[in-house]
């Protein structure tokens, strides 16, 4: 009897314990239920908002976010657009060559643009509006330049790039010309003033157009320059132009042609250093000269007559090598005078050729005349000692500073 009671409350106790864990089961999967619902809508309620905001763009509120307006003008900017339109640019210019209309125009140039139209001297000058660039600020780049920052950074005004090129090519010094009815064009000064003066125009015509710009018109720049009558004060300033440019022409073209005999010479020129700077150290340590004692003033021993005519004929080699090295290296600029005597000469080769020549035949004079004296004997070594040195010095730059 008591086993059969046990066993109905085991029993009892075991369908209690799975009556328990179905419903835990039954919560758990009615919670996953709800979180599988909760997340399907509100992805589809995401989805639903992002084609909402695709297809309905936010309406932009307002003159500035328009474009539209005094400020926007002023300050606002769109790509390919410019900004600070309703500014007012003025520049007077003290330098350059302005042909207005065809005529000649001296300076100052009085160049101001503002409301679209480009002044130079009150006349108007047509420039295309389509592409606008910042003009540079001169004052405030100064400033800049000497490391000074200025306190505040003005506004650049915005004006169309041909009238910025125009400026800038005045104050560089250059030629604009501007024919009737025709946009500004910058003209290469060296070939516009070199035709102005040649009796035969048509001869510099390919130079002169070779440098027009591909919007020019050519024809109307050719028609002009042949029916042109210059005024005397310009055919002057031409003429004075070209002349200092072949000048300097010159001037440069004897600068390379020095670099160039330079180089073709140098290698030639330290083989025969090396030749004579070793004969001449061979010649200085097999002999050397004693000094003169009590009563032995001179010396007429064939040994050292025949070695100071050695010294003799080494100092005359030596001193053309080093005037050689002092003509070439001078005129290719490499080299700096520092003998106050010969810097004086050093820029005609003739002069200090002349100059070389009679110091070093009166010094030979000198010591042959006095050969047989000792102390004659022994200034003989040490000037062929320094002419030595003086080989090798040129040696040592050929091999540093010459290619």
């Amino acid at each position: 009897m008591a086993t059969n009671i046990a066993s109905a409350l085991q029993g009892q106790d075991l369908m209690t314990g799975l009556q328990a864990r179905d419903v835990r089961l039954g919560t758990v999967s009615g919670s996953r239920r709800v979180h599988w619902v909760l997340f399907c809508v509100t992805t589809l309620s995401l989805f639903c908002l992002t084609d909402a905001a695709q297809a309905q763009p936010p309406v932009r509120q307002g003159r500035w976010m328009r474009g539209e307006g005094p400020r926007w003008q002023r300050f606002g900017r769109r790509q390919g657009e410019r900004r600070f339109g309703m500014s007012r640019f003025e520049r007077t210019i003290e330098s350059g060559h302005l042909f207005l209309d065809g005529e000649y125009m001296t300076s100052p140039f009085e160049v101001t643009f503002e409301n679209e139209e480009l002044r130079v001297n009150d006349v108007v000058v047509p420039v295309p509006t389509e592409d606008y660039v910042a003009m540079e600020d001169e004052e405030e780049d100064l400033l800049l330049d000497e490391g000074d920052r200025p306190a505040r950074r003005r506004r650049r005004p915005q004006v169309p790039r041909d009238v910025m090129h125009l400026v800038q090519t005045l104050q560089s010094d250059g030629v604009i010309v501007v024919l009737l009815g025709k946009t500004p064009v910058s003209v290469d000064p060296d070939a516009m003033f070199q035709t102005l003066i040649s009796e035969d125009r048509t001869a510099y015509l390919d130079e002169l157009l070779q440098y027009l710009p591909p919007t020019a018109d050519r024809p109307a720049m050719v028609e002009w320059i042949q029916g042109y009558d210059p005024p005397a004060g310009l055919v002057e300033f031409a003429s004075n132009w070209v002349e200092a440019r072949d000048r300097a022409e010159a001037v440069n073209m004897a600068s390379i042609n020095a670099v160039r005999r330079l180089n073709q010479f140098a290698y030639p020129l330290s083989i025969f250093g090396m030749i004579i700077g070793a004969m001449s150290a061979g010649h200085l340590l097999s002999w050397r000269p004693t000094v003169a004692g009590s009563g032995q003033e001179t010396d007429a021993s064939p040994l050292a007559l025949r070695m100071l005519n050695r010294s003799i004929i080494l100092i005359v080699l030596l001193s053309l090598f080093d005037l050689t090295w002092t003509i070439l290296a001078s005129q290719a600029g490499q080299m700096k005078e520092l003998n106050p005597l010969a810097s004086r000469f050093v820029n005609d080769p003739v002069d200090l050729i002349v100059f070389k020549s009679v110091a070093t035949c009166v010094g030979v004079g000198l010591l042959v005349g006095l050969r047989h004296h000792r102390r004659a004997q022994i200034a003989t070594w040490w000037l062929c000692l320094v002419c030595t040195l003086l080989v090798f010095r040129w040696l040592t730059f050929s091999s540093m500073y010459v290619a």
